[in-house]
């Protein structure tokens, strides 16, 4: 495809989303066909691409529907009576974006009402971040996840703007890094509860149990209903004291490297380079990066192309201000010759080997990750990697109504406004694919 090529598919998409991808009140709908759902959950997924193809009347005009609407960021992502830490950067950053761009006084005054509800139900100035408020009393959450650090990197990012909140969250991601968990292993767990008692049962009793702990609180079901009482001990024994990559610790091993760029603070590179060395040690064996790791045993499971490129994509972005993560590129190459080499019969990276499916957004990462190694590498052919799999991903992807989610034999026909969204981060790295990538794009192209 030529320059003007992508071009063309790139405004055809934007016109889709706004055209086709709203809820009947005019919003950026989270489902297609929409519904009533929006997708400011995850406004960063897609206000920092419609910023670069020059659609700020779109997002202002989507802003300035939230204001009038009388919407608030509790209406907008509560889930269940509650707002998880982790759903916070997606709304912030988005807002922060599309608000440096364009000054509107409009969007200024939906960040500060944003701004706000940090300020006084999660970074509340204490040295915590709790990872959920519940929003009928403003019960914070007893416990901890460095999921939530995406909300402490923005605060990072925003730092010029809104020093206190850096300040704040900076005490937050000192209080992670001096933890027992991180000083031992040099991952972040999945989840600490402030409580000594429930903290001391996670790492002495419930460590060995392979969990997804997922859950950000117990059932809502009565404990005399049906199940009640198992379902709630069923989430009261969940192991949170392991390591999940994806998120759980690549956001935050992210927010080290932002906060060392931000600060020069040496505690953020030291435990950046901890981190580094042991999740090679801890996540990969072979060129295969796995998803979690248990520190009771020292256990690997479940082997995860997420997770591979997410984990290269810290190393080529901490070898662009820590030289000595440089060292580490022989192993990034491995992973993304393995990834390569198990592709599809379609060229595509597969979501799952059986059946062989792929996703549009994989794709999408994988080609940035390959040009990012190119960049850091000097080796061209990465970035020739890059381009077929994006070029081979449109194609495999395509439909009148938007990019479906998957492909592949059995694929269902889902389209996705999120991942509709995020292909237009894949076109526009094609666009832009013979231009630098550090520093000037880097932070359009980091993963959110």
């Amino acid at each position: 495809m030529t320059r003007d090529d992508i071009q063309g598919r790139a405004g055809a998409l934007a016109e889709i989303v706004k055209s086709r991808f709203l809820t009947p009140a005019g919003l950026l709908a989270r489902h297609f066909p929409p519904g009533d759902r929006t997708l400011f959950d995850n406004f960063d997924d897609l206000a920092p691409f419609f910023l670069y193809l020059g659609e700020e009347a779109f997002l202002v005009d989507q802003i300035a529907r939230v204001a009038r609407r009388g919407e608030t960021t509790a209406s907008l992502l509560a889930h269940e009576g509650r707002i998880e830490s982790r759903h916070l950067d997606e709304w912030v950053g988005g807002l922060y974006a599309v608000w440096r761009t364009t000054r509107a006084p409009v969007v200024k005054g939906v960040l500060d009402e944003a701004l706000a509800f940090v300020r006084r139900h999660l970074l509340t100035g204490d040295g915590r971040l709790p990872a959920a408020v519940r929003l009928a009393d403003g019960r914070r959450a007893p416990y901890w996840e460095p999921w939530s650090a995406g909300l402490l990197e923005v605060c990072a990012e925003m730092r010029e703007d809104v020093p206190d909140l850096f300040d704040r969250a900076r005490d937050a991601l000192r209080g992670w890094v001096r933890h027992a968990y991180f000083a031992a292993h040099g991952l972040f767990p999945y989840r600490i509860f402030e409580s000594p008692v429930r903290d001391a049962l996670q790492r002495r009793v419930f460590a060995r149990r392979r969990s997804h702990s997922y859950e950000g609180e117990p059932p809502r079901c009565p404990p005399w209903s049906p199940g009640g009482w198992r379902r709630r001990a069923e989430w009261a024994v969940r192991n949170g004291w392991y390591s999940f990559l994806m998120k759980s610790n690549s956001t935050p091993a992210f927010t080290l490297l932002t906060f060392f760029e931000a600060d020069g603070d040496r505690t953020w590179a030291g435990a950046l380079d901890a981190w580094i060395a042991a999740a090679m040690s801890r996540f990969v064996e072979e060129g295969t990066v796995f998803q979690e790791w248990y520190p009771a045993g020292g256990v690997r499971r479940q082997p995860s192309e997420v997770s591979a490129f997410i984990l290269c994509d810290v190393l080529c972005d901490a070898a662009a201000v820590r030289p000595a993560a440089a060292a580490r590129r022989p192993a990034v190459k491995r992973i993304l010759d393995a990834q390569w080499a198990a592709r599809n019969a379609d060229g595509l990276i597969p979501y799952h080997a059986r059946p062989p499916l792929a996703h549009l957004d994989s794709q999408v990462d994988w080609s940035v990750t390959m040009r990012r190694y190119a960049e850091r590498s000097g080796e061209v052919v990465y970035r020739d990697r890059a381009r077929e799999l994006m070029t081979a991903a449109l194609a495999a992807h395509d439909s009148p109504d938007g990019y479906r989610t998957y492909s592949g034999p059995g694929a269902p026909g889902t389209i996705d406004p999120k991942y509709n969204a995020l292909a237009l981060k894949g076109l526009i790295n094609l666009m832009t694919l013979e231009q630098p990538l550090y520093p000037g794009l880097h932070g359009l192209f980091k993963d959110r």
